[in-house]
């Protein structure tokens, strides 16, 4: 995930009007937030394994992650929603 966001990374100033390209920052982003969660379910694994008892943690993580997917998911909505300045 870290190579795919590197890439995306280096094809994200194209040639749009203000220099981005939004699908690849839309991907770029969808990436960065991929491998986060990915890294954060790992160090819970390790945690989990290391002290061979803390169970409680991989529902709060999983908990916290949902937490930021919904709140992700309101922006969106709230950002399609509004009127654009767009003619």
């Amino acid at each position: 995930m870290t190579a795919g966001a590197l890439v995306l990374q280096a094809n994200v100033d194209d040639d749009d009007a203000d220099g981005r390209d939004l699908s690849v920052a839309a991907v770029l982003l969808d990436t960065i937030a991929d491998a986060a969660a990915a890294a954060g379910v790992a160090a819970t694994g390790g945690i989990i394994l290391a002290t061979a008892g803390w169970y409680w943690l991989d529902p709060a993580v999983a908990l916290i992650i949902a937490y930021h997917a919904l709140a992700l998911l309101r922006q969106v909505l709230g950002r399609l929603r509004s009127p654009t300045a767009q003619p």
